[in-house]
């Protein structure tokens, strides 16, 4: 009777220990649970209404680029390729922190000068877009060889300011037969004409 009673005993003091052991070793997974989550930082977001005005000034810019393709029809072809962030700092100057939305577009072949480009500034930044834009211009007008046929397309090329966006338009039929330079100068200013006309509006 007493070996039972004994036994009995043993059995009660081995499940407690048990049950204690097992009791630790939860709580220690729960604590180590609660520190982790607390440890693991957040992604930082960005606020919403910084994206949505960003897509808004994005959208705006393509909406603009589609009418001017529409008004050149088969005479633009500025969109065979599109200069990237880093095409655009390193001809033009012209750093990524300066604007949130770009249409950048110039043609694949060496042969063409025809650009389009429709930037929207970010807050200080559109005197340091509109500086580099006429330092190109000048660049291209005084130091740069052109095709006698290109000429008269490079020294039109306009720099637009409308409707907080800026833009550089160097577009037009390159089928001009004139060969008076004064007269064939007034052609394509006409012509860039057609996307200035578009642009403004589109801001109205």
């Amino acid at each position: 009777m007493k070996k039972n009673i004994m036994l009995v005993l043993i059995l009660v003091a081995i499940l407690s220990l048990t049950a204690c052991k097992s009791k630790k070793v939860k709580d220690n997974d729960q604590t180590n649970s609660h520190v982790d989550t607390e440890a693991t930082p957040k992604p930082e977001e960005e606020p919403e209404e910084e994206l949505d005005e960003e897509n808004n000034n994005q959208e705006k810019l393509n909406a603009i680029k589609k009418l001017v393709v529409e008004a050149y029809g088969e005479n633009y072809i500025a969109g065979a390729m599109e200069m990237d962030d880093s095409m655009l700092k390193e001809l033009y100057g012209i750093d990524s922190s300066w604007y949130d939305a770009k249409i950048a577009e110039m043609p694949m072949m060496s042969v063409h000068v025809d650009t389009f480009i429709a930037l929207h500034p970010t807050e200080g930044n559109g005197d340091k877009i509109k500086t580099a834009l006429e330092a190109y211009k000048e660049m291209l007008v005084n130091d740069s060889m052109q095709y006698p046929m290109n000429i008269a397309k490079v020294n039109a090329a306009t720099i637009v300011e409308e409707d907080g966006n800026y833009y550089f338009i160097m577009l037009g039929n390159n089928d001009v037969e004139e060969e008076n330079e004064e007269k064939r100068l007034e052609i394509f200013k006409e012509e860039n004409e057609k996307a200035i006309k578009v642009i403004k509006e589109f801001a109205k």
